[in-house]
């Protein structure tokens, strides 16, 4: 068995056929203990379909992009067969795609972070849209996105499937509404300059009323911690007081785009 099911293949192999364009999407960059990266992908994509026009559309194929530019993306987005990160979701000028491809969705909903599903979902609806721009063509097959996944149920893949916004819309709110997420709640991060948030600014963050303190986690720019507020004026001041008095260099930031 390989790492794209067989109906995959089978569809990559019509699109070849009839002369149309696909696209592989993953959502990994590298291969990890996960599953296969571009590299692998489209090794084995070669072996299924020899000689095909492939091209890899992941920043380790396209290199440096101060360098190369949107032109390199352009280019390997005029291929065949297109194995693809999210990168290739940039704003540059698109071809006809009659065929998406999507491995690992359920890699992209279950990424670590609340807004997980949001962005997943926002990733398929946009390639979704992509393969619906393009026209279909007389005596061959309309244009499809296939999704490989464990869970067809999810409300992720439902809304995709159903071309429903509201669908996701509101069963995400559900889901927000439960765990007391935003927007129901407002996260505040705070992050230390310092190697540590220390024990006595971790027990004062927690204590403020209403709070949940989640962490600390080592973020891309030191520890962190993140705080589920209920009401942020209830907060405020003394989140501030904290913040002038605590040993340690504190930056606080109120919604961040990431958690």
């Amino acid at each position: 068995r390989g790492p794209v099911p067989q109906r995959a293949i089978a569809a990559i192999l019509a699109a070849r056929r009839a002369g149309t364009r696909v696209l592989v999407f993953l959502p990994r960059r590298e291969q990890t203990r996960a599953g296969p990266g571009p590299a692998e992908i489209a090794a084995y994509l070669r072996n299924v379909a020899p000689g095909a026009d492939l091209q890899r559309a992941d920043p380790p194929a396209l290199g440096d992009a101060a360098s190369s530019g949107k032109g390199a993306l352009e280019r390997a987005l005029r291929a065949q067969i297109i194995v693809a990160t999210e990168g290739a979701l940039a704003d540059v000028e698109r071809p006809p795609v009659a065929t998406a491809v999507v491995l690992g969705v359920d890699a992209l909903i279950h990424r670590p972070g609340g807004r997980a599903a949001e962005e997943a979902f926002a990733t398929l609806w946009e390639l979704a849209s992509l393969v619906a721009r393009t026209p279909p063509s007389p005596g061959r097959e309309p244009p499809r996105v296939l999704l490989e996944t464990a869970e067809p149920g999810h409300h992720v893949v439902q809304a995709v499937v159903r071309g429903d916004y509201d669908f996701f819309a509101g069963r995400e709110l559900d889901e927000r509404r439960k765990a007391n997420a935003p927007p129901f709640s407002t996260l505040v991060r705070v992050r230390a300059g310092a190697k540590t948030i220390g024990d006595e600014t971790l027990d004062r963050l927690g204590g403020l009323p209403g709070t949940e303190l989640l962490g600390p986690v080592e973020g891309r720019l030191g520890p962190e911690v993140l705080l589920k507020v209920g009401t942020v004026d209830e907060v405020l001041d003394s989140l501030r007081s904290i913040v002038v008095e605590a040993p340690e260099r504190l930056v606080v930031e109120m919604d961040p785009r990431e958690w």
